[in-house]
């Protein structure tokens, strides 16, 4: 697996099957099939959380809408995105994008007249700037099924 600023790796001390999920890690180069491949392992996961039907549809807009518009802010040419799925919730983190990317991102995927794709189609939407560059942090579902 590759290093990548800003991601942590399970520690050995961590207890198996404790704690929060381990992340399925999903790394693309910026191209032609960069949305499909995203969206079908978003969606799989999705459907691994157990989550809704309209919102399985979801996770894969939200995927194809960070392909789209992540692309332009993205960090040598490769989206690195980590989907968790729980009971009910999935979380996708994609980055790292440049330094201010996450922001621009969130900008980019703004439609007239519907506004903010992302804030639309996600329960939660968080940009977090860092030192190796922005993440950004969405939410599907709730933490019950």
């Amino acid at each position: 697996m590759p290093v990548v600023p800003g991601w942590t790796e399970p520690q050995a001390s961590d207890p198996p099957g404790g704690g929060a999920p381990e992340p399925t890690l999903v790394d693309v180069s910026v191209g032609p099939l960069a949305g499909a491949v995203l969206s079908r392992v978003a969606g799989a996961m999705a459907a691994q959380a157990g989550l809704r039907l309209d919102r399985l549809a979801d996770a894969t807009l939200i995927a194809e809408a960070l392909v789209a518009h992540g692309t332009r802010h993205a960090q040598d040419g490769r989206l690195l995105t980590a989907i968790t799925a729980e009971p009910g919730r999935l979380s996708l983190r994609l980055g790292p994008l440049m330094p201010g990317g996450g922001e621009r991102l969130r900008r980019d995927a703004t439609l007239p007249e519907v506004g903010s794709v992302l804030e639309r189609l996600a329960d939660e939407v968080v940009v977090e700037p860092g030192g190796a560059g922005d993440f950004v942090v969405l939410r599907i579902g709730t933490d019950s099924a």
